[in-house]
């Protein structure tokens, strides 16, 4: 398992680059974000996410969510959100709000195969600064066996996952502890799918 803080795999262009080739040959990262500690894997490697799956134990059928670092971003997928839902993701981006779009038959996305996908904008300052120069994106998950808490901190994680894991990332800012919320908004009315650190009122547009 390889060690670094995101502060130095941004200073260090050799480290960035070991990072890079590795999410995008399939090997994942613990990283923390502004909520939980996650498990990340590139979008576009199969046996990236698919190991996510294997060490947490996880249903395929549940599917890992995708960071992106700016909303334009939504366009590179193909998401074209209704206005009236611009204020939303305003307010709440970056921040603890997840929300779910219908995806595209043809997306970016190719070790994604489901038709609908949970998006978010973490606040955290130096994870933002990395996605924004990681050339493509990461699907992340919480860092956790399925159906048990989150594992936080570092050394927990490191513990949990053993050699399973191929990269494990701090930062100075640690994650709250508490989970995102979730908005569904692939429906119609949107359906608030849990309840977490932002809450929800109705309606919801």
């Amino acid at each position: 398992m390889k060690q670094a803080s995101l502060t130095q795999i941004r200073n260090d262009k050799n480290l960035f680059r070991a990072l890079v080739e590795d999410l995008k040959n399939g090997q994942i990262a613990a990283m923390p974000t502004d909520t939980l500690f996650g498990l990340a894997a590139d979008s576009q490697n199969v046996s990236g996410t698919s190991k996510i799956f294997d060490v947490k134990g996880r249903e395929e059928t549940k599917p890992l969510i995708l960071f992106i670092s700016h909303p334009d971003q939504l366009a590179d997928l193909g998401i074209t959100p209704l206005p009236e839902l611009l204020p939303l993701l305003k307010r709440h981006w970056p921040g603890a709000f997840t929300a779910i779009f219908s995806l595209p038959t043809r997306h970016p996305l190719t070790a994604f195969s489901h038709p609908t996908i949970g998006i978010r904008i973490p606040a955290h300052e130096e994870l933002l600064q990395f996605l924004r120069e990681y050339p493509g994106f990461l699907l992340p998950t919480s860092a956790n066996v399925s159906g048990q808490p989150p594992l936080n901190p570092p050394d927990i994680i490191s513990a949990g996952f053993g050699e399973a894991l191929d990269w494990l990332i701090t930062a100075d800012q640690q994650p709250s502890g508490n989970p995102s919320t979730v908005v569904d908004f692939s429906c119609n009315p949107p359906q608030v799918l849990r309840q977490g650190a932002v809450r929800m009122g109705f309606p919801l547009l």
